[in-house]
């Protein structure tokens, strides 16, 4: 079974002289069943107006140097993402966090990863540079 939607319900428009959109997007595939599999990860939502990307894009002067930095942020909290919740869910790992009352209460994987992002992490990627580390260590 199909269930294709259209979640904004717009009508195309037919005014004279205007031609239908003949061009389609895409629409991201979900797989559905019956019962319930557990998939991991379905989708990264990263937030490209956090702080720390947008201090660091109000640094450069040019658009080429905001496009790879944005391209860069992308791409490590991505990646980071990926490997931080395949080692975490494979190796059988769980998360829990002091409440308010100091009771630990458990925390589901993804809660727990996407509070890694916070500004700290995510300036940490930004300013980790891998050449820089090699210099380093080489020195």
């Amino acid at each position: 079974m199909v269930k294709v939607t259209d979640p904004e319900n717009k009508k195309p428009s037919n005014k004279p002289g205007e031609a239908p959109d003949d061009r389609l997007s895409s629409p991201e595939p979900v797989m559905v069943y019956k019962e319930p599999r557990e998939d991991g990860l379905n989708a990264v939502y990263i937030n490209m107006d956090c702080t720390a990307l947008l201090n660091c894009r109000s640094s450069l002067k040019t658009a080429e140097a905001i496009s790879v930095a944005e391209k860069r942020y992308f791409s490590a909290v991505y990646f980071h993402t990926l490997f931080l919740f395949a080692i975490t869910k494979n190796r059988k790992y769980s998360a829990h966090r002091e409440a308010n009352d100091a009771v630990e209460e458990s925390a589901e994987l993804t809660e727990y990863i996407s509070d890694l992002f916070t500004n700290a992490y995510a300036q940490f990627l930004l300013s980790f540079d891998t050449q820089e580390l090699i210099s380093a260590l080489e020195a």
